[in-house]
Parts: structure tokens; C-alpha cells; sequence
């Protein structure tokens, strides 16, 4: 089994709700918006890598005051990479 990645740039009150699954502190619109994000980077990357089983996300650094991949808002963002396993 191999890993590849993908990068984001995630706004850091979103990275809790994205490795832990902890929604409690996100509005009903952070809710939808991110729920539609886990679904469509995990249909890309089985897109991009057919042969892929599961994924799993590392935080990364702090970016700074920057444009969010899901909220296309400016905020305080975090690397955040995608870590696809793929079946040889």
C-alpha cells in the first residue's frame, strides 16, 4: 500500500470538525458547506486514484490570514494534506 496527497488550506476552527468529527462548534451553513467538501474531495481523489481504499488527514503549519479551500473566506488557516491510501 502506497499514500499520496492532496493539500488544502482550511480555516483552523474547521480543523477539529475535520479530524475529529467534533461539529459542535460550527453553524448550520459551516455544517452543509463542510459535509459537501469531505464528500467531494474523497469522490476526486477515487477520481484520481481508482484504487484508493481510505484516507486520513494531517494538520499541518499555520498559513496565516488566507483564503479557505471550504468557506472561501479569510481567516486564520492550517496546511491540511489528505492522505490517500492506494492498493497496489
Amino acid at each position: 500500500m502506497k499514500f499520496e496527497q492532496f493539500d488544502y488550506v482550511v480555516s483552523d476552527h474547521l480543523v477539529t470538525a475535520i479530524t475529529y468529527g467534533d461539529i459542535s462548534g460550527l453553524s448550520y451553513e459551516e455544517i452543509s458547506i463542510l459535509e459537501e467538501f469531505l464528500v467531494d474531495a474523497w469522490v476526486y481523489a477515487k477520481d484520481y486514484f481508482p484504487n484508493a481504499t481510505h484516507y486520513h488527514w494531517e494538520v499541518g503549519d499555520s498559513v496565516g490570514f488566507i483564503r479557505c479551500n471550504i468557506t472561501e473566506l479569510y481567516s486564520d488557516c492550517v496546511e491540511l494534506k489528505m492522505m490517500i491510501a492506494i492498493k497496489e
